[in-house]
């Protein structure tokens, strides 16, 4: 199960459009799949309940994971740069008006540890969300994600 932190919500969160994106990302996906595969895996679930698939900025080649009325989803499970990237990413679409809320899902501490050193995480996003306060302004719930241990 996923760990949630929400920033920027004093102005209120849709925690309904935020769990039932979770129902689809939760379980994580099982199996000894790839970072590709995995985010695949969640687009073939979130596209059953309407969710658009890498949404693009405006006037760019540059895209989020997923979208749905108003709420944007960005998965990073790579390099920890591209969460920063991705937060403006986010920033972007919500001062444009396409967004009021967003997403950004990573790697809990332990799961980024086991994938290789330099992977987003919980803690880094946690600490750049918070230094980068006064510019990323965007309601943000932060998700940690990891397979479930068996």
């Amino acid at each position: 199960m996923s760990t949630v932190k929400i920033f920027n919500s004093e102005n209120g969160f849709p925690n309904d459009t935020l769990e039932a994106a979770r129902s689809f990302i939760d379980p994580f996906p099982a199996g000894n799949l790839n970072t590709t595969e995995i985010r695949q895996e969640w687009a073939n679930r979130l596209g059953t309940d309407g969710w658009v698939s890498n949404y693009l900025l405006p006037n760019s080649r540059m895209h989020i994971s997923f979208w749905k009325s108003g709420f944007g989803i960005c998965v990073q499970l790579g390099n920890t740069c591209r969460a920063n990237s991705d937060m403006l990413k986010l920033e972007t679409l919500f001062k444009l008006g396409r967004i009021d809320a967003a997403a950004l899902v990573v790697p809990t501490d332990s799961y980024s540890k086991f994938l290789g050193s330099n992977h987003a995480s919980v803690g880094t996003a946690e600490r750049d969300l918070t230094v980068f306060g006064v510019t990323i302004t965007v309601p943000i719930a932060l998700l940690g994600v990891e397979p479930e241990r068996g």
